[in-house]
């Protein structure tokens, strides 16, 4: 079945099988601020501009510059194009889910709750 198969094919695919394994926790992670976090917390908007200043700001630009600047190597590119992605999306994530901005409240009683929760912790809104 893989008599076809050049050995760069299989070196190939071997080093992408690693890399996304070793990056796949931080794809999770940054996938989890973004949806389950700040878009299930009501805050669409910021999570919407997390993700796609993320890949065009950081991620599209930083491969573009290793494959026609540096002429670094396909699997090189392919790990900074996913490290740029993550990374810089989980420290933005991180740093806006540390001050409790992305909870936006949809129901009376949600709302009443933040009011609540902030009168509690001597927060002024």
């Amino acid at each position: 079945m893989g008599n076809n198969i050049s050995e760069l094919t299989l070196e190939t695919a071997k080093m992408i099988t690693l890399i996304y394994s070793i990056e796949l926790p931080m794809r999770t992670l940054s996938s989890t601020y973004v949806v389950g976090v700040l878009r299930s917390g009501g805050d669409t908007i910021t999570a919407a501009k997390f993700d796609l200043s993320a890949l065009w700001f950081c991620s599209l630009p930083a491969t573009a510059l290793a494959v026609y600047v540096l002429k670094l190597p396909f699997v090189v590119c392919y790990a900074v194009m996913l490290a740029f992605e993550d990374y810089i999306k989980i420290f933005m994530c991180t740093h806006y889910y540390k001050k409790l901005k992305w909870i936006k409240p949809v129901t009376d009683e949600g709302r009443q709750g933040l009011r609540e929760y902030n009168e509690l912790k001597g927060v002024i809104k």
